[in-house]
């Protein structure tokens, strides 16, 4: 063995040639976030964001994609006039949720008796700043990159020096995350072994089901930016 990875892991699970277990995978709401804002540090006018459309995605694509994407229109923001925020937007779906869903439904159309497929989606924005002064776009109705480790991990009660405060809802977020990952890592299965407030669905391309992972409410949702990653799927 050469230590080499022989193809590109994305393409190797979307065409299943890997060695067949369960899986749990997910996003957070703006995985984007945290790339789009160190990138592009100064607010983004709709002339400019209807130009780099074109710029990073072709002539071809970009009636379409502006379409989808229209500079000011973002779930939960009025009137929004920064188009980062809309590049925040279109990058979750682009390089995290939508490949989330393309690479399941490759290998799942690969394998003919496959493990089950667990997927979630954290969006939690936390009470607490454990991103200090240099990631302030991360804090406050934002859920970036990274966001659920804190509640995996049980960074509260584990005895490092970093002290933070979490509310009631999300000492209860911190049990739903870390039950349902210590149950996948024992069993296969994050249903199987320490109580759990909502039952994952298993993935199926026709249910499109995933768990909104959130307090004081965790629900289950299906075909989540479908239409989006439709588009996505079709361009390539």
């Amino acid at each position: 063995s050469t230590g080499e990875v022989p193809v590109q892991p994305f393409y190797g699970m979307m065409n299943g040639e890997f060695d067949t277990l369960p899986i749990l995978m997910g996003s957070v709401k703006d995985e984007g976030q945290l790339f789009v804002y160190e990138l592009f540090t100064k607010p983004i006018g709709k002339t400019a964001y209807n130009a780099l459309i074109p710029v990073v995605f072709g002539a071809k694509n970009t009636p379409e994609i502006l379409k989808a994407y229209p500079f000011g229109e973002v779930d939960g923001i009025e009137n929004s006039t920064d188009g980062r925020e809309q590049f925040n937007v279109l990058a979750t779906d682009l390089l995290f949720y939508c490949p989330i869903r393309n690479v399941t439904r490759g290998y799942q159309s690969k394998i003919q008796n496959f493990q089950p497929t667990y997927e979630y989606k954290f969006t939690h924005s936390m009470s607490f700043d454990c991103w200090g002064p240099d990631y302030q776009f991360c804090v406050e109705d934002v859920v970036c990159h990274g966001s659920e480790l804190p509640f995996i991990f049980n960074v509260f009660t584990d005895g490092v020096s970093i002290n933070y405060s979490p509310n009631p809802d999300e000492v209860q977020l911190t049990e739903d995350v870390s039950h349902g990952w210590t149950n996948f890592i024992t069993s296969g299965n994050p249903n199987k072994g320490l109580e759990i407030k909502k039952t994952y669905p298993e993935y199926k391309p026709s249910t499109d089901a995933a768990i909104v992972l959130d307090e004081p409410t965790t629900t289950i949702n299906s075909h989540m930016r479908e239409k989006y990653c439709d588009m996505w799927d079709r361009m390539g």
